[in-house]
């Protein structure tokens, strides 16, 4: 009976040592999550309080038309910078006279030519015009002026792109001379109207042969 007894009272014992423990274990988790509960910092939350008097003062509630693009400027770039970096070099183009083309150009097929009233090969473009003068058709330098009173006169000019242009025609006088740099649309010689209507040649040549003036003046 005793023996029983004791054997009862050291179970008893261990069931409450048992409780206390578990309960002691579950009041220092407790703690334990408090105290990180506690130590949290919600990263997010701060950085919208930090940022909110930033966010509220942006132009976000201005009228677009308040709104201004900073404004890129810059020249255009010389035929030379164009060569360097071996841009296509774009250059403005006129005609000499205006008129009406009444012979195209043709190195290989036959062409009519109406004033010599015959077919042959046409190294440049022939223009019937009544205008009083015939202008540089590019920018460029002189290089050679022939003057014939009673016959063809002609004017060479070596354009910065390269180009040779060769005009030629009945000419009263020529006020251009060798060297001379002309603009486009600058005069360069009176044409002989008496007729009431002249013809101009123009022709264009590239590193010594001839090209259809058309692809180049426009």
């Amino acid at each position: 009976m005793k023996y029983k007894f004791k054997t009862y009272s050291i179970f008893i014992t261990t069931f409450i040592l048992l409780v206390f423990a578990i309960k002691l274990f579950s009041n220092n988790y407790n703690t334990i999550l408090n105290d990180q509960d506690n130590s949290y910092v919600d990263l997010d939350k701060e950085y919208l309080n930090n940022n909110e008097l930033e966010t509220t003062s942006t132009n976000m509630d201005k009228p677009l038309d308040q709104f201004s693009a900073p404004v890129t400027t810059f020249d255009a770039p010389t035929i030379e910078q164009q060569e360097e970096i071996g841009a296509e070099i774009v250059e403005k183009t006129t005609w000499p006279v205006q008129g009406s083309i009444i012979m195209t150009f043709s190195t290989e097929e036959l062409k009519y030519d109406e004033v010599l009233d015959q077919y042959r090969i046409s190294n440049g473009v022939y223009i019937q015009t009544k205008q009083a003068s015939v202008v540089a058709p590019m920018e460029g330098t002189i290089t050679n002026v022939s003057y014939n009173s009673s016959s063809n006169s002609s004017i060479t000019m070596r354009t910065n792109t390269g180009y040779d242009i060769i005009l030629v025609g009945f000419f009263d006088s020529i006020s251009a001379k060798v060297n001379d740099y002309v603009l486009i649309n600058q005069k360069l010689a009176n044409i002989d109207s008496t007729s009431g209507s002249s013809v101009v040649e123009v022709q264009v040549l590239k590193d010594g042969v001839f090209i259809n003036p058309e692809e180049i003046i426009k």
